[in-house]
Parts: C-alpha cells; sequence; structure tokens
C-alpha cells in the first residue's frame, strides 16, 4: 500500500514543484542525524506527498524514484540558505490541488492524528513544526485535507508501491539502512533496560561500504555461507547489516559484515568463536532431525 507524507519547504517549494523533486541535507547543521531528512530514502513510489508552504497545502506529489545523493541544486542556493552542498534528491510528480487547504481550518480533526514524534506540525498550534521537513503521516491525515479541499480521491494501487525487496539489492540495502539509522536515534533511550550505545557512518559511504561488501561476498551470508534471498518468505532470512566486534560502536570499514537476519539475532554480540561454536550446535541438531543430510553442514 502507499504511504503518506507531509513536506514542510516554505522556502523551496516553488522550484521544488516546478522542478518535480524534494531535496534535502542529509544531516541536521550540527551533524546530528535527522529522521526528517532520513525519510528522504524511506519513500518509495508510488506514495502520496502533501506540500504545505506559505500554511496551506496546494499540492499533492507522487514519488516516482528512490531518492538518490545530489549536489545542492543552484536554483536552491539563495531561497533556502542551506548549510549542506550534497544531500537527498526525491523524484516526485506534483499537481496542483483543485483548491488549497489551511491546515488550521481543519486542525482539530488534524490535530489527534497527526504522530507523537516527527510530526509536521508544532503540538500547540497549526504551524510547521521547526526543522521538520518530510513527515510521515497516516491516510487519515490525507483523507481530512482532501475532504477540506473538496478533492477527488486519489487511488494508488498496491503494485505501484514496490517493496524494498522488488526493487532488488539496492532497495535490501536502503532497508538495512533505514534500520540502523533508527537503532542508531534511538541509542541511549530507556525502555525496559536501555537501548545499546551506536554509531553509523553518513550514510552515503555506508551505502557505499554495503554494496561492496556485497560484492565481495557474492551475496552470501558471512555467519552461515548461504546465499541471502532478497525477497524471503521468511523474515529471518533477509538481508542484514552486523558488526563484527560488537564491542566497536561503529558501523564502520573492517567491522560491518551482511548476514541473515536470523544469524545476525543468533551472534548477538558474541564473538566470532562463541558463534562458530554455537552454529556447529545448531547444524548438528538441523542434521539430527533430517533437516540436513547428515554429515553435513550448512558451510
Amino acid at each position: 500500500m502507499a504511504e503518506y507524507w507531509w513536506v514542510n519547504h516554505n522556502t523551496s517549494h516553488k522550484h521544488e514543484i516546478a522542478g518535480n523533486f524534494l531535496w534535502s541535507p542529509q544531516r541536521e547543521r550540527d551533524g546530528k542525524f535527522s529522521q526528517f531528512y532520513e525519510n528522504m530514502r524511506v519513500a518509495r513510489p508510488g506514495d502520496i506527498v502533501l506540500s504545505y508552504a506559505k500554511q496551506r497545502i496546494g499540492y499533492v506529489g507522487r514519488v516516482v524514484g528512490l531518492a538518490e545523493e545530489a549536489p545542492l541544486p543552484d536554483e536552491l542556493r539563495r531561497p533556502s540558505n542551506y548549510w549542506a552542498s550534497t544531500g537527498w534528491r526525491l523524484p516526485v510528480v506534483w499537481e496542483r490541488a483543485s483548491r488549497a487547504v489551511e491546515p488550521k481550518s481543519v486542525y482539530s480533526a488534524l490535530q489527534p492524528l497527526m504522530p507523537s514524534k516527527y510530526s509536521p506540525l508544532k503540538r500547540s498550534k497549526p504551524e510547521g513544526a521547526q526543522k521538520a521537513y518530510l513527515a510521515r503521516v497516516g491516510r487519515e491525515v490525507f483523507d481530512v485535507i482532501a475532504t477540506a479541499g473538496g478533492w477527488v480521491p486519489i487511488v494508488v494501487p498496491e503494485a505501484s508501491r514496490p517493496s524494498f525487496e522488488d526493487l532488488g539489492i539496492e532497495g535490501a540495502i536502503r532497508q538495512a539502512l533505514a534500520r540502523i539509522a533508527a537503532s542508531a536515534a534511538r541509542s541511549g533511550e530507556q525502555r525496559t533496560s536501555s537501548y545499546p550505545q551506536r554509531s553509523a557512518e553518513r550514510s552515503d559511504p555506508l551505502e557505499a561500504l554495503l554494496r561492496e561488501t556485497w560484492a565481495a561476498q557474492k551475496g552470501a551470508c558471512s555467519l552461515c555461507g548461504v546465499a541471502i534471498p532478497i525477497s524471503p518468505q521468511n523474515p529471518l532470512l533477509q538481508l542484514s547489516v552486523d558488526r563484527i566486534d560488537s564491542d566497536v560502536k561503529e558501523y564502520v570499514r573492517g567491522n560491518v559484515q551482511i548476514t541473515h537476519l536470523g544469524c545476525n539475532l543468533a551472534k548477538n554480540s558474541a564473538p566470532m568463536e562463541h558463534w562458530g561454536e554455537f552454529f556447529g550446535v545448531i547444524t548438528q541438531v538441523a542434521a539430527n532431525n533430517g533437516m540436513l543430510p547428515q554429515g553435513k553442514t550448512i558451510l
């Protein structure tokens, strides 16, 4: 199913709408992670975007490709005063709404539907939230705006929004990067215990490193040696990124390997020699239960 997004682009909307794209930096001015910018890499073809500028939603866009690293467009240098020369460019085809809608006119209906975290609007009033750019919203938010504007409903066939797996290894790596970014953003936060501290390189060099690692491993899990399917029915077989030495909290060259999610979960923070011992037990159990030919291992 299509997902729905809301973009706050007050100073850049004219150029982005005319050029059928969205552009954002990759990080905050101080180098910190931004979920609003990471969402540029999460959006997929077929998704719908509401354009919020000048306190109204006057355009609706459809995502037509994946975000790619791109230089700051010349036309955005003056109006937006961006601090980054390189960012993410997301292709979006824009259409003018039959009637613009001011969110403040339907704020009482919108407010309870807005996400509790990473909302595009302030909690207390219908104004764009500080630092918000591309925010995920529900279909319900779109319906409130569309009803207020009297728009013809937009129907997005499910087939028009491919899954990350349908997009091949590129999509699988993007999905893994999104999980890493979310984990890095949560690190140190409290739950029953606390999320372990971890960090990642900027997404662009890490993505290049993962492509290189995938090629070097020839598409096989570095822990069990079996090929990693791009679109598995079993979620434990999906691509996952493992830090070889879990005591090193960074996903950097020399400390990254690509695995099945199940293998990564089983290894957890154990050193490789402990994983090898455990894996020997698992393969023996599989052989004893007829899941493997006697005497064979997965490797």
